[in-house]
């Protein structure tokens, strides 16, 4: 049992050797490679001491299930449409509902890799200054300040509140989602308002299909919950955005995207935040009529100056910025009230 023992790890130790030869050998290009490995497992020396008092003659070998796996990704996607799409003999049309940054095309046609002396462009922007009031509490921590945290989960408790429910809560990491859930699920849930996590009671389908089953009903969500494709029947009244979903930087492949922009905040991380707030409410509030409310909790948005492109790549919606405590008042004016906020 000793010598299969060896046998096996002998040929993992081979293996990781080779995938790390094979990462380190592939050609550079538009494609960016990285190695993950696997959680640490027992020590060779442990299993030995662990096998000496178990019979393992009638036990066969385990496969190997946590080997090191190499992953592969386009860095940029412009050389691949060029050569798929982009050719004298074809018209190609690039059709979305988020593609404008700062009311500029730039972002969307480097990543496409066009030209802007042959790529006529047409915007057909609606305006949500009836539909939509954009809430910006400006007595609040940035989010990586202390206390930010707290007055995160106070402001969520008071929204939730004045609106029975009836409130999505964006977060951009699982350990701000669990810290508010284990917050302000249980003073909500003593008022009648049931508090929903993403991975902690379902997954987003599963909770979507609560929410627009019950009222009184809070979803805490992040991930897919940006870029997901449930469909939405019934839109929440308010979506609240806890901080800009700008891509982390020590991901590969967005660390090697970032390699090619010398700005990497205007050009890269900033642009990205912002089409991604431009889809998510496209997605979640703007099928419907409704008049509703978004509370960007982030107060970056107001306070440095790259807030202004976040702001210029949404459509035309009502503003207020104030304090927290004048909030719930304010929501309920808004939702009880018609026309636009200038």
């Amino acid at each position: 049992s000793v010598s299969s023992e060896l046998a096996i790890a002998a040929r993992q130790l081979l293996e990781q050797k080779q995938r790390g030869q094979q990462a380190m050998s592939l050609p550079d290009g538009d494609t960016v490679y990285w190695l993950r490995m696997p959680p640490s497992s027992p020590s060779f020396v442990q299993q030995s001491a662990q096998s000496r008092h178990t019979d393992t003659s009638s036990t066969p070998a385990q496969p190997l299930e946590d080997a090191p796996i190499l992953y592969a990704q386009l860095i940029q996607t412009s050389t691949l449409l060029r050569r798929l799409l982009l050719s004298d003999e074809k018209s190609t049309i690039f059709v979305g509902a988020a593609l404008s940054v700062d009311s500029s095309f730039a972002f969307s046609r480097g990543r496409f890799g066009l030209e802007n002396e042959a790529t006529p462009v047409l915007s057909v922007v609606t305006e949500h200054h009836e539909q939509t009031l954009l809430y910006f509490p400006n007595d609040v921590p940035e989010p990586n300040a202390p206390q930010y945290q707290r007055h995160l989960d106070d402001a969520l408790i008071q929204i939730s509140t004045a609106l029975e429910g009836q409130t999505v809560v964006l977060f951009t990491s699982h350990a701000a989602l669990r810290s508010s859930y284990a917050t302000i699920k249980p003073l909500l849930e003593t008022r009648g308002i049931l508090v929903l996590g993403q991975g902690i009671d379902g997954s987003p389908r599963q909770l979507w299909q609560v929410f627009q089953s019950q009222e009184h009903v809070v979803l805490l969500g992040t991930g897919s919950f940006w870029d997901g494709a449930e469909e939405i029947v019934r839109p929440p009244t308010c979506l609240v955005i806890a901080r800009l979903p700008m891509p982390v930087l020590n991901d590969p492949p967005i660390a090697a995207r970032a390699e090619h922009y010398s700005d990497q905040l205007h050009q890269l991380t900033v642009p990205v935040a912002a089409l991604r707030v431009r889809r998510v409410l496209n997605r979640l509030l703007w099928g419907d009529t409704k008049r509703n409310i978004v509370v960007m909790f982030d107060r970056r948005v107001i306070s440095k100056e790259y807030g202004s492109m976040v702001l210029h790549s949404l459509p035309r919606c009502s503003q207020r910025q104030a304090a927290v405590s004048h909030m719930p008042e304010t929501l309920m004016d808004w939702l009880t009230g018609t026309g636009s906020w200038e």
